[in-house]
């Protein structure tokens, strides 16, 4: 099952009324958490607006050249209720990665680096 949701600008501070310079994603595509939305621009930084949920763009709702405040509603998301229900909680701790699988050239990688009166223990 599916669910549409909307995705809003985060609380910027102080600032209201920021322009929108760069839209990084469109219509049809699919996106993770934390993939950069859009662009704003104040008249001190330049920050990315990243997703804050998984699933399939459905629509925009800013343009560049818009301005955009906290809680303005950037895009609407397609998002799989079952598999967002089922992540909810969780870290991206990866067991693969801590345990060392997928890192290949790790062990060269320090073994190289280290200078010859060092001991690597590589077990």
């Amino acid at each position: 099952m599916s669910t549409t949701i909307e995705l809003k600008v985060p609380d910027l501070g102080n600032f209201s009324n920021v322009d929108v310079i760069e839209i990084l994603v469109q219509p049809g595509q699919q996106i993770v958490k934390d993939t950069p939305l859009l662009t704003l621009e104040t008249d001190k930084a330049t920050m990315e607006v990243p997703a804050t949920a998984a699933g399939v763009v459905q629509s925009l709702r800013v343009k560049v050249g818009d301005k955009v405040s906290a809680g303005s509603v950037i895009l609407l998301l397609q998002t799989d209720a079952a598999a967002a229900g089922d992540s909810a909680g969780r870290s991206d701790f990866s067991p693969t990665a801590a345990s060392g699988e997928g890192c290949v050239g790790l062990k060269s990688d320090l073994q190289n680096t280290a200078s010859s009166s060092d001991e690597i223990n590589t077990e």
